[in-house]
């Protein structure tokens, strides 16, 4: 941050504070406005005192209305549209015509008082403090005027060299003065917005590590809960919702039943034609699982190539009947794999879930018994234990 213009190093940083800050400016910009308008009604009020109700008078009124004119429509321009506070070009040409106006009427009676030394004085001194313009163009506009005043003064009052350095320099310290007081406020600003631009980046890395954190856990739930070959619920995730699903039949008094299902032939597909057309193989056949069962129903790898579903809310007619659609819709499948083609059969044991006497395993050493009893009688059938 420059020390001289109290502006950020970084042109874009400064555009993205002008911006943020625009609202808060607007609105002191245009109570100096405001306040330096409603300045020329006591001022009028001191020039009729000093010079009296004379074409002198009647003529520095007039300066002061166009005086108050420019305030007052400069402050209703800066309510309106609050971006007008970064035309630093318009905010200066306004406190220029401010400053001339002021310096006119002041210059016609510096022979008869030390009131408009005063009065420029205050006047150059909140300009560059309450107008929340540029420094530099503060300065520009406050110094041009401050030297135009003090050559014009001397030459309409006559005033010896001595006392016009002297004018100089009481202008000079003013300025200064003007010039310290805003660099720390503008400082101040920008610290304070720099903090608030801080505090922000520092909510949005949270913010992000958040998310990133809730990704990774979402990720390291699913992989624990999904067997990654098939991308369905593992045995133990299965198991979990089991529970869950005895625990809800039970309370709404819903029958359930139990299909075991086991690939038919497994280790010769994996022997004949490798292990990557053997996961293939268990691939298919969850995709296929996938698409026949119900949303409600409970799908899972036991391990190897043994799946389980757990359909709640189905009697053992409509499992069977569910199983046997299953079992014909896999014996339709021919799967590509790099030898050519397999043909795949499942045999399937189905049980009904007594949810008031039994655990899930006892429904499962059921349905196993019923699955081998398929396979002693040939494969590609359905048995109900």
């Amino acid at each position: 941050m420059s020390s001289f213009t109290a502006e950020f190093d970084d042109v874009l940083v400064e555009r993205r504070y002008w911006s943020a800050s625009e609202p808060e400016l607007a609105h002191w910009a245009a109570f100096a406005a405001t306040f330096y308008g409603a300045l020329s009604i006591p001022l009028a009020l001191a020039d009729l005192a000093l010079a009296g109700a004379g074409v002198r008078f009647f003529c520095a009124l007039a300066v002061r209305a166009l005086v108050a004119c420019v305030g007052f429509g400069l402050a209703r321009l800066l309510r309106q549209e609050p971006s007008t506070v970064a035309r630093h070009g318009l905010i200066s040409g306004a406190c220029g015509l401010l400053v001339v106006g002021f310096g006119l009427v002041a210059l016609s009676q510096v022979t008869t008082s030390r009131l408009p030394h005063v009065e420029m004085a205050t006047l150059l001194i909140g300009l560059i403090i309450l107008m929340p313009n540029r420094i530099p163009f503060s300065l520009a506009v406050c110094g041009s005027g401050a030297a135009v005043w003090v050559a014009v003064s001397a030459v309409v009052a006559g005033a010896p060299i001595s006392e016009m350095v002297t004018a100089a320099c009481v202008f000079a310290g003013t300025i200064a003065v003007g010039w310290a007081a805003a660099v720390l406020i503008g400082t101040t600003r920008r610290q304070a917005f720099s903090r608030g631009v801080a505090a922000e980046m520092a909510n949005e890395r949270l913010r992000a590590e958040l998310a990133r954190r809730e990704r990774t856990e979402v990720d390291l739930i699913e992989k624990a809960n999904t067997d990654p070959l098939t991308k369905i619920a593992n045995r133990r995730h299965f198991e979990e919702q089991a529970r869950d699903e005895f625990i809800r039949c039970q309370r709404t008094h819903q029958p359930m039943s139990l299909m075991l299902i086991d690939v038919d032939h497994f280790k010769w597909i994996n022997d004949t034609h490798g292990h990557a057309a053997g996961d293939e193989v268990l691939r298919v056949l969850s995709d296929t699982l996938a698409e026949q069962v119900r949303r409600i129903d409970v799908v899972g790898r036991l391990g190897g190539e043994e799946f389980a579903v757990l359909m709640p809310g189905a009697d053992p007619r409509r499992a069977r009947e569910a199983a046997e659609r299953l079992r014909a819709r896999v014996a339709a499948l021919r799967i590509e794999v790099p030898a050519g083609r397999v043909r795949l059969t499942i045999s399937v044991g189905v049980t009904e879930c007594n949810v008031w006497t039994e655990q899930l395993s006892d429904a499962l050493g059921r349905a196993d018994e019923a699955m081998y009893e398929a396979k002693s009688n040939g494969r590609d059938c359905v048995m109900t234990a």
